[in-house]
């Protein structure tokens, strides 16, 4: 093994230039990519808010919808910088999927136009509720049952099966529960049972 003394010897020149050279690699985080006025990006999850760029009191935002497409702007990066003039929020996490996902458990935008073929609902939300039901209004519309039976078997594959529509939530008072009413019943023949010596 050695005397102590050789274990912690000085680094060779090289070797010391390979260990700075990583320690430099490691320790240079990289900066997230910006988007630059020009860009375009688009909405994932209807209700998400970017700044309006008004610094103004009671300035408001933009909500944007499921597919709306976003031109970046300088008024919206300069709306998303904080006091100290540093951006934040949006445009620091526009490009990171997994950031989005860690802060907000999925993600909310993404770099770039609406692809092809993207639905502007998503299960149970409301735009799917109000597509679902224009689309069953039409296919009940039809006249012919086998056209009729292919456009709800469509309607099926596409919005999936029908959200409940309705919860019922009962409030009974002590010994109004029917379950109530059997327990105490029973427990009145066990009762007689035990008067008569049968129990």
């Amino acid at each position: 093994m050695g005397k102590l003394s050789d274990r912690f010897a000085d680094p060779e020149p090289d070797e010391l230039d390979a260990i700075l050279a990583a320690d430099d690699a490691s320790s240079t985080p990289t900066a997230p990519r910006l988007p630059v006025p020009g860009d375009r990006f688009h909405c994932l999850v209807t209700g998400t808010m970017i700044g309006s760029g008004s610094k103004s009191f009671g300035a408001s935002s933009h909500v944007l919808t499921r597919g709306q497409v976003v031109t970046v702007t300088a008024d919206l990066l300069e709306g998303a910088r904080d006091r100290f003039g540093n951006l934040t929020g949006w445009p620091t996490w526009l490009h990171d999927e997994a950031e989005q996902v860690r802060r907000f458990g999925r993600a909310l935008l993404a770099p770039g136009p609406a692809p092809e073929g993207l639905q502007r609902w998503t299960y149970g939300d409301a735009e799917w509720q109000d597509a679902r039901a224009r689309a069953r209004a039409a296919a009940w519309a039809e006249t012919d049952p086998d056209e009729r039976s292919a456009k709800l078997a469509e309607l099926e594959r596409v919005y999936g099966p029908a959200a409940l529509t309705s919860q019922t939530t009962a409030i009974y008072k002590r010994g109004e529960h029917p379950t109530e009413r059997a327990a105490e019943a029973q427990e009145e023949r066990f009762a007689r049972a035990r008067a008569r010596g049968e129990r």
